[in-house]
């Protein structure tokens, strides 16, 4: 019995050490896009512009 408690255990730190990987590799590729995002940002002359939404009033009533 404890042999197998002790297996079980191995394979779930196994997967939790795998888990810890994937979500440095998704840290990893966050923080590439987060650069891409500011070169972007930068290299667009000015910031894209933002149209106000138009209520019609007439509709309201």
């Amino acid at each position: 019995m404890n042999d197998h408690n002790s297996e079980l255990l191995r394979i779930l730190y196994d997967q939790k050490e795998e888990c810890l990987g994937v979500i440095e590799v998704a840290k990893g590729l966050l923080d590439k896009l987060e650069c891409q995002i500011a070169i972007v940002k930068a290299n667009s002359s000015s910031e894209p512009e933002i149209m106000p939404v138009q209520f019609d009033k007439s509709k309201m009533h």
